[in-house]
């Protein structure tokens, strides 16, 4: 049974400790654009787990995700950039709430008046925070130390024609409902069939090391992960059967604070605790800054003055944060359906016949330039 069905069947302690000792380790972009969401000691960690394992010839990446991350990484830097500036609008917002209540049974003069020590304890504290970031974009070292993490590890592209097929075979598995990547087929066009391309470059790893794979993903969606009522049971077995059907390996998943924690216990590596707890607050589409600080630290210092007014400016934080997320899930929407158009408005302006580097450059640059090998 258990062979015939491998990916229904978590793997014993004995076999976790045997994968741990002979697998590769493969991460997905978005373990690495993460790394500019951590804090400092977090993100060290997490490199350093990386340098142990590229020292030992355990570290791959598959060309899709190398290109994701350098695609993605200016996007992450100007996000968290921003943070700052929407910390500042939430608290001017609270203020202008405050201006626009016009109940005689509110005491607004007297709020505004605990609430201005607040605000401006919170701005000198995000002052700082900002002046000791680093600046990404003229002084990167996490990119400098993911370089040459990566250097001569990085899988090899596929030509236009390979990804033609790709997008092909993808279509049919998508209707099926076949994983990984049909969640993402409201983007529309070839932009929807980067997972699958991942996939792919995964199992060619695989094919050419014959090796066991641990793939490390903070994507939590599930065409990637078997989830019950709620619960991620483990990765898909779909992909743990196809990865033993075409590589004849053994295949399983990770989330970040997961690899971290297993990390620990199977290797000498030395992780506190609350480095793990950093890398599960951090959600992969948010962050390092989180708009929940504010209210954390607004409640904190507003109970300190007066308990009642603190829970009537606590009410109010709730509410514009909850207004906060719901514009965040509305941006998220729109961000995907302008891919889609975009995408679309792509494929009409021409034809795929005239020039198909071109074409499929777009989604995937620099393919058929090199395919010698390792980049």
């Amino acid at each position: 049974m258990k062979n015939t069905f491998p990916g229904y069947y978590q793997p014993t302690q004995k076999e976790f400790a045997d994968l741990w000792k002979e697998c590769l380790f493969i991460p997905d972009a978005n373990v690495l654009l993460n790394l500019y969401r951590y804090n400092e000691e977090t993100s060290n960690s997490l490199i350093d787990i990386f340098s142990k394992l590229a020292t030992f010839g355990r570290l791959r990446i598959t060309h899709q995700a190398a290109w994701e991350y350098h695609k993605r990484r200016l996007d992450v830097i100007s996000d968290i950039n921003d943070d700052y500036d929407k910390i500042q609008k939430s608290l001017t917002s609270i203020q202008n709430t405050l201006d626009s209540i016009r109940n005689p049974f509110i005491l607004v003069a007297h709020l505004k008046k605990l609430f201005e020590p607040l605000i401006n304890q919170v701005e000198e504290e995000l002052e700082k925070m900002k002046t000791q970031q680093p600046n990404f974009y003229t002084n990167d070292p996490i990119r400098q130390t993911i370089t040459s993490l990566f250097q001569g590890m990085v899988s090899k592209p596929y030509i236009p024609e390979q990804l033609e097929d790709i997008f092909k075979l993808g279509k049919v598995r998508y209707e099926a409902k076949i994983p990984p990547g049909y969640l993402d087929a409201e983007k529309g066009g070839n932009y929807q069939y980067g997972d699958l391309v991942l996939w792919f470059q995964i199992i060619d790893i695989a094919l050419e090391t014959k090796k066991p794979v641990i793939f490390i993903t903070d994507d939590k969606k599930e065409d990637w992960w078997l989830k019950h009522k709620g619960k991620t049971i483990g990765p898909r077995p779909e992909l743990v059967k196809e990865m033993a059907d075409k590589a004849n390996v053994p295949f399983y998943m990770y989330q970040t604070h997961q690899f971290m924690l297993y990390a620990k216990k199977f290797s000498d590596n030395e992780i506190k605790e609350e480095v793990i707890e950093e890398v599960k607050r951090i959600h992969p589409d948010k962050t390092t800054l989180e708009i929940s600080y504010l209210s954390e630290r607004v409640k904190e210092l507003a109970e300190t003055l007066d308990f009642n007014k603190g829970k009537v400016l606590q009410k109010e934080i709730n509410r514009i944060e909850e207004a906060l997320n719901q514009k965040y899930d509305e941006l998220a929407k729109l961000e995907i359906h302008h891919m889609a158009l975009t995408t679309k408005l792509q494929e009409v302006s021409g034809t795929k016949d005239k020039n198909k580097l071109y074409y499929y450059g777009k989604w995937f640059p620099h393919q058929g330039k090199d395919t010698s090998g390792k980049e």
